[in-house]
């Protein structure tokens, strides 16, 4: 009698227990198809761009946990102005991704975005950071990087700005030698300028 009652007790809770959830798969989008070219490939993000850098040229995001991609930046400037993005300018913490365009033409200047890919929501954009005009002006020295947050830290015109939530801001200046190893942790941007290693409060 025992013997069968612990039986059945085995028996009806095997059958009480939930079947485990299947592990999500990433989907196929996820791989960069013909005409785009891989920038940035994390555990869980992937960004990748049309291989043109002409007017029309799309910057995409996908998130690995579910397929899910998303446009983040159209080329619109027409001939005369040409939005460039390199690896050097898309930076990932987490599930946010932050980029850098780098518009050179007859108008010259950089921006700085962030979004949230898992939500799908934009966190931060910068103010527009104007460089000289005219055709053929070299591209200006760029890095990038983000925080789980995403706040910005970001190199553009020749100093260090911050975008977070207290809005863009200069936090450091090339004119004491180039600026280096950009981070950005939970509330705080680090860099190395002059052989010393530096930080400031972001938000």
């Amino acid at each position: 009698m025992r013997t069968n009652l612990l039986l059945l007790t085995a028996a009806v809770g095997a059958v009480a227990l939930p079947a485990a959830p299947a592990p999500a798969r990433a989907d196929a989008h996820c791989r960069h198809t013909a005409g785009t070219a891989p920038l940035v490939s994390h555990a869980k993000v992937a960004v990748y761009r049309t291989a043109m850098h002409e007017f029309g040229a799309r910057l995409y995001v996908c998130w690995r946990p579910t397929g899910r991609t998303m446009l983040l930046h159209t080329n619109t400037g027409g001939a005369d102005v040409t939005d460039v993005i390199f690896d050097r300018h898309v930076a990932v913490s987490g599930s946010v991704v932050a980029f850098q365009i780098n518009a050179a033409g007859d108008r010259n200047y950089d921006v700085a975005r962030s979004f949230d890919v898992r939500t799908g929501r934009r966190l931060r954009t910068s103010g527009v950071i104007q460089r000289p005009t005219g055709p053929g002006r070299p591209l200006s020295a760029q890095a990038i990087a983000t925080n789980a947050r995403g706040a910005i830290v970001w190199l553009a015109g020749g100093a260090l700005h911050a975008t977070d939530g207290a809005g863009t801001r200069v936090i450091a200046t090339a004119a004491a030698g180039p600026i280096t190893r950009l981070a950005a942790t939970v509330a705080k941007a680090h860099w190395r300028q002059g052989g010393t290693d530096h930080r400031a409060r972001i938000a």
